[in-house]
């Protein structure tokens, strides 16, 4: 018969299980956990996230382009959402604690992931987040700040536009 595998100090933390027997299932494979929450959260749409429904009228085609976007993308899957999607709602610093991280993962991929305007106008979103976001969120600032480092050849190769590197300059210069 196979032993099974414990589960690991940093997921027991997690799940308040240190100090307690650990619930062990019949299973080799490592624990689902730390899959589970992004995939909830690309099924999830907006609405759900912050648990609200949108006040107020439907907006018409006279209303601002950032009301009509905010508004569309309320009801739509975050699974929907084009890199564009994902820099708007993280410009107007809308649920960055549920974006910020799917943000993380798609600038892993791809530094350069471009919404409407210019290669890399994703990551620029991700930089002006406000620093009382990346003080209640160490660990994704700690994330950030490695994937600049380990992108840093290919930064300075390839990033063209002055006003990126000097914000992603003043983001690795500033203490959070």
């Amino acid at each position: 018969m196979a032993k099974r595998k414990k589960t690991p100090k940093y997921l027991r933390d997690e799940q308040g299980l240190v100090g307690k027997k650990a619930c062990q299932s019949n299973t080799l494979a490592e624990p689902a956990i730390q899959y589970l929450e992004p995939q909830r959260l690309l099924s999830a749409t907006l609405s759900s996230l912050l648990k609200e429904r949108w006040e107020g009228e439907t907006p018409s085609p006279e209303d601002s382009y950032p009301v009509r976007h905010l508004y569309a993308l309320y009801n739509t899957r975050i699974s929907e959402y084009t890199i564009e999607d994902f820099r708007f709602l993280i410009n107007q610093n809308i649920a960055l604690e549920h974006i910020m991280p799917l943000a993380l993962e798609i600038l892993t991929k791809n530094i350069f992931a471009s919404g409407d305007f210019y290669d890399g106008d994703l990551l620029n979103a991700a930089l002006t987040v406000p620093d009382s976001f990346w003080k209640e969120n160490p660990l994704m600032y700690a994330s950030m700040k490695e994937l600049l480092e380990r992108q840093k050849d290919s930064l300075d190769s390839n990033m063209e536009i002055k006003s990126v590197r000097r914000t992603i300059s003043d983001f690795l210069n500033t203490n959070k």
